[in-house]
């Protein structure tokens, strides 16, 4: 976690079956909403809307989705959502204070993404 600055939380979410592979969080936080994390990211990524932009934006003969990263904002922190890459079937989910700079997080949940198959 310490490769994100201000990250609350990282996960890596397998996408297959929407569970948790592996979880770091600075604070405590209620089960539910733990639990509620890697089925809420298979939503993000295999849901309708993301099958859609599948469709609609992705290359008819790729095998990978379009979809590759979302970034969310809530009223306190940022929600950064990114396909592995060298799976794609694994999501890292990052969780930051907004006092964060969005160039910063994106900068470093990517690069954190790119090497998360080591994770796994």
């Amino acid at each position: 976690m310490e490769e994100i600055p201000g990250a609350r939380a990282v996960a890596l979410i397998d996408l297959s079956y929407g569970t948790l592979i592996s979880a770091e969080f600075t604070e405590t936080h209620p089960e539910e909403i733990v639990d509620f994390l890697a089925p809420a990211t298979k939503q993000v990524f295999d849901g309708p809307l993301s099958r859609a932009v599948d469709q609609h934006v992705g290359d008819a003969d790729a095998t990978a989705p379009a979809c590759e990263e979302i970034l969310m904002a809530s009223h306190h922190v940022w929600h950064y959502f990114g396909r592995v890459d060298d799976d794609p079937s694994v999501a890292l989910a990052v969780v930051a204070g907004m006092d964060v700079p969005i160039g910063l997080l994106l900068v470093k949940a990517r690069a954190v993404r790119k090497n998360a198959s080591i994770w796994t």
